[in-house]
């Protein structure tokens, strides 16, 4: 099957971008706009300018990658590819992320929280038996098909713990990235700990650091920690719960692997 979606995906290659409906967000060199599939079915066209003049060569490299991976990855916690080009990727259209306050208020009690964590935990457990590291996990990226959720964006996504094109910049964001992700390491216990940090995000309604980027990776550097109110936290979560949140904060070789934390917030 990844063979077949491989192939499809290199046959579209030369593809034009579709007629875009309007555009929902512009960043650098990446353009987002609302479109209709061939086949009419409602998208979201991911479109890279940078670096294709060879101007930005990491953003070519990360964009190939990102199209690489959604042609073979396939799981029903990841948004499915419907269209690509040279220069574009059409992705299912989903319903806004967990960043809205609509959203987030679906997850105000510990069994809601226990349901998402462990879904979300058992498609990063599927990336990570594939060797692929999200890198960016983080309520914004967690959109809904329905009432299931769906992890998007692999922009800065890596391959293994030692990727080259995480060595040369720092990549993610700087709220919810892991503290080794600072030093530009990555790997799978860092997509447990920004995991762990939205689950505690909707516990206490806290994000992990306040402040602007710059400010966030200034404070980080100089020794902050997460400003989560684990008391809150106790509160309306089971202690086994609040347990594995602290642990997947924790040092990287305490952190439980993402199979391990989908069990036990699945109490499987």
């Amino acid at each position: 099957m990844a063979t077949d979606r491989r192939d499809l995906i290199a046959a579209m290659s030369k593809k034009t971008p579709p007629a875009c409906l309007k555009l929902l967000r512009q960043a650098g060199g990446l353009r987002v706009y609302e479109a209709v599939s061939t086949t009419g079915r409602p998208m979201v066209v991911r479109h890279f300018s940078q670096g294709f003049d060879g101007t930005d060569p990491v953003a070519a490299r990360r964009f190939e990658r990102e199209k690489r991976l959604a042609s073979t990855l396939s799981h029903p916690q990841l948004s499915a590819l419907l269209e690509a080009g040279g220069d574009w990727l059409g992705f299912e259209y989903l319903q806004p992320s967990l960043a809205t306050p609509e959203q987030a208020a679906r997850f105000d009690d510990n069994i809601a929280v226990r349901r998402l964590l462990g879904t979300l935990a058992e498609a990063v457990a599927y990336l990570h038996a594939r060797g692929v590291v999200h890198g960016d996990i983080k309520p914004g990226h967690i959109l809904f098909r329905g009432q299931e959720p769906v992890l998007i964006d692999f922009g800065i996504a890596a391959l293994s713990a030692d990727d080259p094109l995480h060595a040369v910049e720092l990549a993610g964001t700087p709220a919810w990235m892991a503290p080794e992700q600072l030093s530009g390491e990555t790997g799978p216990p860092a997509d447990i700990w920004a995991l762990s940090a939205v689950g505690l995000w909707l516990l206490t309604g806290e994000r992990p650091f306040s402040g602007d980027g710059e400010d966030i990776i200034r404070k980080r550097r100089l020794g902050a920690v997460p400003e989560f109110d684990w008391a809150t936290a106790r509160r309306r979560a089971d202690p086994d719960l609040v347990t594995a949140l602290a642990r997947g904060l924790g040092p990287r070789e305490d952190r439980p692997a993402a199979r391990e934390l989908a069990a036990l917030c699945l109490r499987r």
